[in-house]
């Protein structure tokens, strides 16, 4: 029987030993990595280990319950004899029971090719390293190296510094010190660059002429700084550069008189005027004007019959041919009642 999992407290072991449960060693084998491809249809992805391969398995029957919001669910796993499940908690049980136990367990050990099954793996497991690997009855025992694990390695606790004394300037805690990255014994900047120079003129020009009298003036390389006085002036903690955060602004929309401007949506409504003082009572004045005949649409000011009467003949006047009709109409009209004047008179003699 394997004891659970603890670390001896003797200052005599100098090198870690570790005891494995039953369930201790189950885990660290789903744990341990061995690629795995799965089983999914139309599913190209493979898990480093049997834990990994169980929750992405899980991880498509939630999807198939999000795409699929009735019963029944689908299996699609590869050789799979009952597909259809009734609920999502019978898919996942289907998948550790039926697919999961035909994926194999290795042996936690480095180096055992041993694998055992999901029903065998905890009984076969621990019976495995008691006779193939000693692990005998007496534990702690120092353990043989396992295999590497999916989980990444906790990193240690450290305790954390003591407080200051002093009170603390508020730009040491926001932002860091920059410090001053050592330079490479060699060469100095203004040798390099004028180098670097020569190098690029010589390679893109031609190789000058013999003849050729009038050359480029030599380089005139500057003096080189003081390392010293530089690492100096920002050692002290008054001068010392610390590390600002910029960030660029977003790009702003660059406005292009060229173009239309952009249409605002919904559009402006213009609001109508107001009206002005006795509008509505002319409006309705002239709503019955229009109702008793006296304006006929034209849009003018209805005037008088002596008025009309006279921009009657103005307009006559103006037309060639049309006033001299209508003076002989109005003589041919007149000529009875002239023609009837004298027997009238006559007849008004006689009469007395």
């Amino acid at each position: 029987m394997i004891a659970d999992a603890e670390v001896p407290a003797t200052s005599q072991v100098q090198a870690l030993e570790l005891v494995l449960s039953p369930e201790r060693a189950v885990q660290v084998a789903s744990e341990a990595i061995r690629p795995t491809r799965c089983e999914w249809r139309g599913c190209p992805a493979e898990l480093n280990s049997w834990i990994a391969l169980q929750k992405h398995l899980h991880h498509h029957c939630q999807q198939v319950e999000a795409s699929s919001s009735q019963a029944p669910f689908h299996c699609q796993c590869e050789r799979c004899a009952v597909r259809l499940h009734d609920s999502l908690s019978s898919l996942l049980q289907h998948i550790t029971f039926s697919h999961m136990s035909r994926v194999p367990l290795p042996c936690p050990v480095e180096g055992c090719s041993e694998a055992f099954t999901y029903k065998q793996a905890p009984t076969a497991i621990p019976a495995h390293l008691r006779t193939d690997h000693r692990f005998g009855g007496s534990f702690p025992t120092r353990l043989p190296p396992l295999r590497q694990s999916r989980t990444p390695k906790k990193p240690p606790r450290r305790a954390l510094p003591p407080l200051p004394h002093d009170p603390v300037p508020l730009y040491t805690l926001l932002l860091p010190p920059v410090r001053e990255k050592p330079r490479r014994a060699g060469s100095t900047a203004s040798q390099t660059a004028r180098r670097g120079r020569w190098k690029r003129m010589s390679s893109r020009a031609a190789p000058p002429s013999e003849a050729s009298d009038t050359d480029e003036p030599e380089s005139m390389p500057f003096a080189d700084l003081d390392p010293q006085a530089s690492t100096s002036y920002y050692s002290s903690p008054q001068n010392e550069c610390l590390e600002w955060v910029a960030y660029k602004a977003p790009p702003e929309p660059a406005l292009q008189i060229s173009r239309p401007q952009p249409m605002i949506i919904p559009p402006v409504r213009e609001k109508p005027p107001a009206p002005s003082i006795g509008y509505v009572a002319f409006a309705e004045k002239f709503a019955q004007l229009e109702l008793a005949g006296i304006i006929d649409g034209t849009g003018q000011w209805p005037q008088d019959d002596s008025e009309r009467d006279v921009e009657a003949d103005a307009r006559d006047a103006r037309t060639p041919g049309k006033g001299k009709g209508k003076d002989k109409d109005k003589m041919d009209t007149d000529s009875p009642d002239r023609a009837a004047g004298p027997s009238r008179a006559r007849q008004g003699g006689e009469g007395g």
